[in-house]
């Protein structure tokens, strides 16, 4: 009767631990995951480069203008615009800044990104400018200043940035750290280099 007794609490005693030793690895593998998806999340998400390229995007609309695209937003939640002939100015200038940053796409929207998140947790979107990546992207930003616009841009090799729009000034204000990037690699001993040349330098030292 006591060593069934005995058996009874060596198998209890197995039993706790065990459980204990499953919610122990459960807990390392989800904090892991996180990790890991928070590692991968920085190299994809607003990285230099990305930034840097959405700043001259960013310029670009301000020196040509975007009022057509505010109007258009009144009845849609976002405007792609990806090709040269949603946008004002020299089409053939913009096409190849799509071309040289290796855009896939460009939208721009509100930075109240409200109506463009309800658009996607719909099963409407448009899966051929939103591919999974790109919506968990939008899906994740937070919202900055509700009175503003700004451009979201994914990129070939799959990396996101997004920016607010305004004057240069202010563009350069809110991304001074980017605007300390974009001034030394953009000049060397004074001479100013080529924008598609500091593009590639970006390109080969963060990816």
């Amino acid at each position: 009767m006591k060593k069934t007794k005995n058996s009874g609490f060596v198998l209890l005693e197995t039993l706790i631990v065990s459980a204990l030793i499953v919610s122990t690895l459960v807990f390392v593998y989800i904090e892991f995951r996180n990790v890991r998806n928070s590692y991968e999340t920085s190299f994809k998400h607003n990285t230099i480069p990305g930034i840097y390229m959405a700043k001259e995007l960013a310029y670009y609309l301000d020196d040509t203008g975007y009022f057509t695209l505010i109007s258009l937003l009144e009845n849609d939640s976002f405007v792609d615009i990806t090709s040269p002939s949603m946008v004002n100015g020299d089409s053939d200038i913009y096409a190849e800044m799509i071309n040289d940053m290796k855009i896939k796409n460009v939208i721009f929207t509100k930075d109240d990104l409200t109506s463009l998140k309800l658009y996607l947790k719909s099963n409407n979107y448009d899966k051929t400018i939103f591919d999974e990546e790109f919506k968990s992207y939008v899906m994740k930003s937070e919202i900055i200043n509700k009175s503003k616009y700004r451009i979201i841009v994914h990129f070939e090799n799959n990396t996101f940035a997004s920016i607010l729009l305004g004057t240069r000034e202010e563009i350069d204000s809110e991304y001074n750290a980017i605007e300390i990037v974009y001034t030394h690699d953009r000049y060397t001993n004074g001479i100013p280099k080529p924008v598609n040349e500091v593009l590639d330098e970006l390109y080969d030292r963060f990816n």
